[in-house]
């Protein structure tokens, strides 16, 4: 478990990646770069669109984005290789129920899964 002050520096970004990804799962359009992180100028469009900001609420919303961009770059790199550990540790126990026909099935599984996220370009941390 995370220390409270730990909390109010997640809890902004989780906010803020399940806002983005919200809105942007419905018909909102891609919001992520590419290289990781979101769009400042997606993320204004698409909110100015579904929210109708004015003038001065675009501004405030892309001085937010870019005064927490440093934080959500170093919470990515921290979590990341927690989360490819895990992926890891889950494929292993995985492995270790199935029968030798299932494996060779789920690696080939595992291999088209890593395919689909290469194909969606770099990933979203560093």
């Amino acid at each position: 478990m995370l220390p409270p002050l730990a909390w109010k520096q997640v809890l902004p970004a989780l906010l803020i990646g399940l806002l983005i990804g919200g809105i942007g799962s419905h018909g909102g359009g891609r919001v992520m770069r590419r290289g990781g992180g979101p769009d400042p100028d997606r993320v204004v469009a698409l909110f100015s669109r579904k929210l109708n900001l004015d003038a001065d609420q675009r501004t405030r919303l892309r001085e937010v984005l870019e005064t927490n961009k440093k934080k959500m770059e170093a919470l990515r790199a921290d979590v990341h290789p927690k989360f490819e550990a895990l992926q890891k540790s889950m494929s292993a126990d995985i492995r270790a129920f199935l029968r030798p026909d299932q494996i060779e099935k789920f690696e080939k599984l595992e291999q088209e899964m890593a395919a689909r996220r290469a194909r969606r370009g770099p990933e979203r941390h560093p």
